[in-house]
């Protein structure tokens, strides 16, 4: 996800707070309580995983195989350093790590919560 998330920002395709909303309000959301295995057998429809790769599976083993990193010129490294930048909106190391702290709290909690009232256990 790293090595795609370079790419983009060194194409110029989106800005890291771009990929970063893409992941936490996308993916994110679902894999903090589904994982990826369980999303994937869901998009497969009622056939489930199966399905799934046999549809999708071809079309992601070219990426797979060609896509390299990108090279972090200082130009790269530089965007994804303003772009952190202002993300973190000069909040220091210690703020975003109790930001972060809360979030996993509170993801936790509310999936314990949606658990209980579906009857979902371990």
């Amino acid at each position: 996800m790293w090595r795609e998330a370079l790419h983009l920002v060194n194409d110029g395709v989106a800005t890291t707070g771009e990929i970063d909303d893409a992941i936490r309000y996308g993916a994110g959301i679902r894999w903090s309580f589904m994982g990826t295995f369980l999303t994937y057998t869901l998009a497969g429809g009622e056939a489930g995983m199966r399905h799934f790769m046999q549809q999708f599976g071809p079309a992601l083993e070219l990426p797979w195989t060609k896509l390299v990193a990108p090279k972090l010129t200082d130009e790269l490294i530089d965007r994804v350093v303003d772009g952190t930048s202002r993300q973190t909106n000069g909040r220091g190391i210690k703020e975003l790590e109790r930001y972060r702290d809360d979030c996993i709290a509170s993801v936790i909690e509310a999936i314990a919560q949606a658990k209980a009232r579906h009857g979902i256990e371990d």
